[in-house]
């Protein structure tokens, strides 16, 4: 099984994901997505929806559990700082260490 490390909880990264698991079966791939935020991917388009409705759920491209549901590690809260291609692992900011296959950066324009 390849592993694959995206980093990035936005829009872009939420539909990578969303489309890996609809070409892909679970046991092909295992994916863990690190989103710096502590929420999950929003409408970013829409934010200023957020100010008249006071929902963020309203906003989120698909809940928490949807990436429970597709066997998608969903790691927030967790900004990566160093990409060792090397040796191909990733550290975030509180020195969390995972390993990858492959490695998607999907961190906004």
């Amino acid at each position: 099984m390849e592993k694959i490390i995206v980093i990035g909880n936005g829009m872009v990264g939420y539909k990578f994901c969303e489309k890996l698991r609809a070409k892909a079966s679970k046991e092909q791939f295992s994916i863990k997505v690190f989103g710096e935020e502590p929420n999950v991917a929003y409408d970013r388009v829409h934010l200023s929806e957020y100010f008249s409705n006071q929902s963020v759920s309203d906003l989120e491209m698909a809940p928490r559990n949807w990436y429970v549901e597709n066997d998608i590690e969903l790691i927030t809260g967790e900004l990566i700082v160093n990409i060792d291609r090397e040796n191909k692992k990733v550290t975030s900011h509180t020195g969390l260490e995972e390993s990858y296959d492959k490695l998607v950066l999907a961190t906004g324009s």
